[in-house]
């Protein structure tokens, strides 16, 4: 779960975007993937950037999921991942 510590920070923002229009109060955690690149070694700097793939609903609930890819300083991906978000109560 190392990757969160550079691919979480980047995940805020989208999260928390009022075009997104997530309820983050409603929030639960659906799921994360995660599709590794070279290793992550001490002195690298890694970028993430984080999109929106898909927001759609299902059952009254929302379903918000998100992908990040994170880069190295050699621009290499080293990861890349999908965060799915549910919102109950939509």
């Amino acid at each position: 779960m190392f990757a969160v510590v550079y691919s979480a920070p980047a995940m805020g923002p989208a999260i928390l975007d009022a075009e997104v229009g997530m309820n983050f109060a409603s929030m639960v955690h659906g799921g994360q993937d995660f599709a590794w690149g070279p290793v992550v070694i001490a002195g690298d700097e890694v970028t993430t950037v984080a999109t929106v793939r898909e927001i759609s609903e299902r059952g009254g609930m929302g379903f918000y999921v998100f992908g990040s890819t994170s880069t190295n300083q050699r621009g290499e991906t080293v990861c890349t991942a999908t965060w799915t978000n549910i919102v109950r109560g939509v």
